[in-house]
């Protein structure tokens, strides 16, 4: 056999290794996931059966219970953010600590979908790269000079 099909074939060799190891690397990467997944719904239901402090309500300390799980779930991510945050308000409303109309009432307010809005148009701008265009043609419009730079950027 010729040197060609030789390196081809180590080079064919070398890509199958690589995607083992890869999807080791995917199998292992779900395994985390699911054990820290697993971690959080047990911290959230340990603290769910500790009876509240003196004066505090019950449905208030599960809803402190559920909110301590959602935020240590979007620092530890098993899951992105959005299901983190449906999952949470789907335990709110199952296990009766507030109301859909109570769980949902946030949602109502039009600051929140401004805010929510401006996070879609800004990922779009990223993903498309559209702001780095519009960047390019203000600077192709107004950057003869170096005072240009400035008064632009003031």
């Amino acid at each position: 056999m010729g040197t060609k099909w030789k390196n081809i074939l180590l080079l064919l060799f070398k890509n199958m290794k690589g995607e083992r190891l890869w999807l080791k690397q995917q199998k292992a990467c779900r395994r985390s996931e699911i054990s820290s997944f697993i971690n959080l719904s047990g911290n959230r239901t340990c603290l769910w059966f500790i009876t509240p402090p003196s004066g505090l309500d019950v449905k208030a300390w599960h809803l402190f219970a559920i909110f301590v799980a959602t935020i240590v779930g979007l620092i530890i991510k098993p899951l992105p953010l959005g299901s983190v945050a449906i999952l949470s308000l789907t335990i709110i409303v199952l296990t009766n600590t507030l109301t859909l109309e109570q769980s949902l009432s946030g949602f109502q307010n039009t600051t929140i979908w401004l805010i929510v809005i401006a996070f879609f148009i800004s990922r779009g701008f990223i993903k498309t790269g559209l702001g780095t265009r519009v960047a390019y043609i203000f600077v192709r419009l107004f950057g003869k000079r170096r005072w240009d730079y400035r008064i632009l950027l003031s």
